[in-house]
């Protein structure tokens, strides 16, 4: 059950729309959650993507927002960089584009929570 929704059953269509409205994942790992083969602003593109009507300039915009957002120093500059290249030292840039990349789709980027910006 998510709230008043039973999950159990429901088809791949109607969990896809769950997963992108009302849950989501955070790994406990930055670097098992970003492909290191992609760069950090495609990953977060294709999941504000999968789950919204955005197009790709929309998408990349939102996801140099959401960099913005978690403390992301030049994130117009930082959203082409692998994931390797976030951390300056420290893991925390990393996790912080994780949680943002699992809250991307979700329905809390939109303001309506601060969940997913702590």
């Amino acid at each position: 059950m998510l709230g008043n929704r039973e999950l159990l059953g429901l088809g791949p269509r109607a969990l896809r729309e769950v997963r992108g409205a009302g849950i989501g994942m955070v790994f406990q790992e930055p670097s098992a959650a970003l492909n290191p083969v992609f760069r950090v602003g495609r990953q977060l593109a294709e999941a504000l993507r999968a789950h919204r009507k955005l197009t790709k300039a929309q998408a990349r915009a939102r996801a140099i927002e959401l960099l913005g957002v978690v403390g992301i120093p030049e994130p117009e500059r930082r959203v082409d960089h692998y994931p390797h290249q976030l951390s300056g030292g420290t893991a925390t840039p990393r996790r912080r584009t994780t949680r943002r990349w699992t809250c991307a789709a979700c329905r809390w980027t939109t303001g309506r929570s601060a969940r997913c910006t702590r």
